[in-house]
């Protein structure tokens, strides 16, 4: 059989659908659009990030962020947590330095996956010019709150409302 032929399988119906479940609609499809990279840029740290419109999709259940460097090596994140019960990303591209309060700096490359605890402070340390990962968060878009240094030697805290900014 070529890869060309198709298989006739005949299926019985299925059965009758639960209350509780629910039907897809064809906007379970999100495809990319030619603008849906946005720059962000945090200090010298610039990337592209891309809401996919899962957190849209789901209700704000989940979301589902592609980010990409822009061509140059990064610098530093300021210290940050996020207000969630998860966050897992994946690198698809590159390598980035994250680190952990509790586990300190490590480094993930294609291929790596990681699991961020809930409300733990963490900073991307650096990220290579060709970078690209996706990351996975529960709540859909978390606030977060920045640690940005003072002159006084210690710290500012900004929280930063993502949900404000979406609308």
């Amino acid at each position: 059989m070529s890869a060309t032929d198709s298989v006739q399988v005949t299926e019985p119906p299925l059965p009758p659908r639960e209350d509780f479940m629910t039907l897809a609609t064809p906007g379970v499809l999100l495809s990319l659009q030619p603008d849906s990279f946005r720059q962000v840029s945090i200090g010298d740290v610039h990337v592209e990030l891309r809401d996919v419109g899962v957190h849209e999709a789901s209700g704000g259940m989940v979301g589902m962020t592609v980010l990409r460097g822009t061509g140059e090596e990064t610098g530093t994140v300021p210290w940050h947590y996020h207000h969630l019960g998860v966050q897992v990303a994946y690198v698809i591209r590159g390598w980035i330095e994250l680190e952990f309060e509790g586990a300190g700096l490590l480094r993930a490359e294609a291929g790596d996956c990681f699991y961020q605890p809930a409300r733990n402070r963490h900073r991307d340390v650096r990220m290579s010019g060709d970078f690209e990962g996706i990351e996975f968060t529960l709540p859909g878009r978390p606030d977060t709150t920045l640690y940005v240094p003072d002159e006084s030697g210690g710290y500012t805290e900004v929280l930063i409302d993502e949900n404000a900014e979406a609308k």
